[in-house]
């Protein structure tokens, strides 16, 4: 289980460090060896951000309760909502609704708070399934309000149409538990290989 997963600049701080220690030290050498000190650090930076970038490219971050992710293969919307009765009553109605205008950013205390999936494939037949990492304000890991292999479906897809999981979560922060930012990271997973990170965070008030 994934406990932690900083999004900032730390690597941009770290390289920019070692080269301005280069700099620092150009005028002990002399041009030629900081010139090809200085095209290597430039190889390497690249080659890291390079790496960086391919790390971040399945990670969706959301402060409003929601998000989307699509590629070639899979569409899924995520998002809070915090009446599942009105999701499943829009849902039943003829045309595809856009039930992300029922998402939250701000739940209080107690009030049930249900992770809603919203999916389409173009695959014929998937064991999606998600895990669940919950921090609280302070960043510190909840196994209480965590899971693993939630499952979302497991089976064959007739069509390629939009599908909502029958299979939800739903959490009610306790009174005891502090209030501020919570984040949730939701890794998708299709047969154990991971399609999206789903980083979104929800306001809980008193």
């Amino acid at each position: 289980m994934t406990h932690t997963f900083l999004l900032s600049n730390s690597k941009n701080d770290e390289l920019s460090g070692i080269l301005n220690s280069y700099i620092i030290n150009c005028t002990r050498m002399n041009l030629e060896g900081f010139m090809k000190r200085f095209f290597l650090i430039l190889i390497s930076m690249n080659i890291i951000f390079n790496l960086y970038a391919q790390d971040t490219n399945n990670i969706i971050y959301s402060r409003s309760g929601g998000a989307s992710f699509d590629n070639d293969d899979y569409h899924i919307d995520c998002f809070f909502v915090d009446d599942i009765q009105k999701v499943t009553d829009i849902w039943s109605k003829p045309s595809t609704p856009d039930l992300t205008i029922l998402q939250i950013n701000q739940i209080k205390k107690a009030k049930p708070m249900t992770i809603v999936f919203v999916y389409s494939t173009k695959k014929e037949k998937i064991n999606m399934t998600y895990d669940l990492d919950t921090f609280f304000p302070d960043r510190t890991f909840s196994e209480k309000y965590s899971a693993e292999g939630i499952l979302i479906k497991n089976g064959n897809i007739p069509d390629s149409k939009f599908y909502l999981t029958d299979n939800r979560v739903t959490i009610a922060f306790g009174l005891n538990d502090p209030p501020g930012i919570y984040q949730l990271q939701m890794p998708i997973y299709d047969n154990n290989e991971l399609i999206v990170r789903f980083i979104l965070e929800i306001e809980v008030v008193e």
